[in-house]
């Protein structure tokens, strides 16, 4: 008898799941990786209160397993990290406040992590340096 209600229990719960995964927004997903202002600014426009959790949970599973400080590349290009800041100092603007409230709300927080404002401005700085030491690397072979 028990081993029967188990069973049904996990049928339930792959059901679930199954019908979650089903029920992912694919028009979501080719949004990203935002790779110019004008695709940027369109996302910004298109988060109402309505998709706002499924923006969220789109840019959630695009961060997992590694999280935002290895996986920012798959939500921002370089062109667009580099020409923004979180801020809007040093001359770069911050104009997408509800884009980077959602996104900060998809960071996950562990003990070692940091805040989630931590480890974005610290996914910001990886990706600029990276892109950075790629572009001085590719100087260096054409000279």
């Amino acid at each position: 008898m028990q081993v029967l209600e188990v069973q049904v229990e996990q049928n339930v719960f792959t059901r679930n799941i199954i019908s979650q995964l089903n029920n992912s927004n694919p028009e979501l997903y080719s949004l990203f990786p935002v790779t110019s202002e004008d695709k940027l600014l369109k996302l910004e426009e298109a988060i109402t209160d309505l998709n706002r959790q499924a923006v969220k949970k789109t840019i959630k599973s695009l961060l997992t397993p590694q999280g935002i400080t290895k996986n920012l590349k798959y939500i921002l290009s370089s062109e667009i990290v580099n020409a923004y800041n979180i801020d809007g100092v040093q001359g770069k603007t911050s104009r997408f406040k509800i884009f980077f409230s959602v996104l900060t709300d998809s960071i996950d927080v562990t003990t070692n992590s940091g805040t989630p404002d931590h480890q974005l401005r610290d996914a910001f700085r990886l990706q600029k340096k990276k892109d950075f030491l790629r572009t001085n690397a590719l100087q260096k072979l054409k000279t």
